[in-house]
């Protein structure tokens, strides 16, 4: 395991990635590679792997994670993964009855 991040880690600096990336990087995959001990590193092991995390992490972390592996699948392993991009959760906005917007009129000067 500590190869494999070391080749990431390698692979950042000769892009010039900023420190803050590639320590973000390093974590993501590292805690990629210890949930996914005993098992063979592959699309399926990485989607399993989202699958899990999404229920805990918001999507944008998620999605950093997701990043952050597709990069090492890529560069260090050199396989090709396809994931979706994760959606966002978004709420729908508060809608205001009619009394609620005649109200908020009234109470407004010019």
């Amino acid at each position: 395991m500590d190869a494999l991040l070391e080749k990431l880690k390698r692979e950042m600096e000769i892009r010039n990635f900023s420190k803050q990336t590639i320590k973000g990087y390093l974590y993501s995959v590292e805690k990629f590679l210890e949930l996914s001990k005993m098992r063979e590193l592959n699309e399926c092991t990485f989607k399993d792997y989202i699958q899990k995390i999404l229920q805990g992490k918001k999507p944008a972390s998620v999605n950093k994670d997701k990043f952050a592996i597709q990069f090492f699948f890529s560069n260090v392993l050199h396989q090709k993964t396809i994931l979706p991009t994760i959606k966002k959760n978004t709420s729908m906005p508060e809608i205001l009855t009619i009394e609620e917007i005649k109200k908020t009129l009234s109470v407004t000067t010019h």
